[in-house]
């Protein structure tokens, strides 16, 4: 199933959400409306008339929202291009056991293994999507010292959601 051009995942949605409630609470009155209206992963469509692709009111409002849901898109696509990875390697690690003629080991362990690399994301990962979390808000336009603090909060999200259970 493909996304709607324009449209954030419900995940992205409650991560940016997350973040903004962190990091620029005063912009959560206008929150779903700016999502609503924000293209996929925080790039605002401008028009000639309107150089921020907002009325000026509006621009002010919702700067920080626009960058949150576009750092919150690109770290769960990372986040889903990595499960993908494991889930190709868990496949192609079971065929070559099935090719061996060896005895594979149960489905119930398969699964329990791919319910830990959800559970608990381990500190590389966590590194690595700090990372693409910092890059992609500077390349959206927030300063550095924002930039720093925004992938911080998205590392202590996923901490938050990952080390449950």
């Amino acid at each position: 199933m493909s996304r709607e051009q324009g449209k954030i995942e419900p995940t992205e949605v409650a991560m940016a959400r997350h973040l903004v409630a962190c990091l620029a609470p005063g912009e959560l009155a206008l929150f779903d409306e700016t999502v609503a209206a924000a293209p996929r992963g925080g790039q605002v469509k401008r028009r000639r008339d309107d150089p921020l692709g907002f009325g000026a009111v509006e621009a002010a409002a919702v700067v920080f929202t626009t960058v949150a849901c576009g750092v919150a898109t690109e770290v769960v696509k990372c986040l889903a291009e990595d499960a993908g990875r494991q889930a190709a390697d868990r496949t192609k690690g079971w065929l070559r056991r099935l090719r061996r003629a060896r005895q594979s080991t149960s489905p119930a362990d398969e699964d329990a293994g791919a319910g830990a690399a959800v559970a608990s994301l381990p500190s590389e990962v966590l590194a690595d999507l700090r990372g693409v979390a910092r890059r992609r808000a500077l390349l959206l336009g927030l300063p550095e010292d924002r930039a720093e603090l925004l992938a911080d909060t998205v590392v202590v999200y996923l901490r938050e959601r990952t080390d449950e259970g």
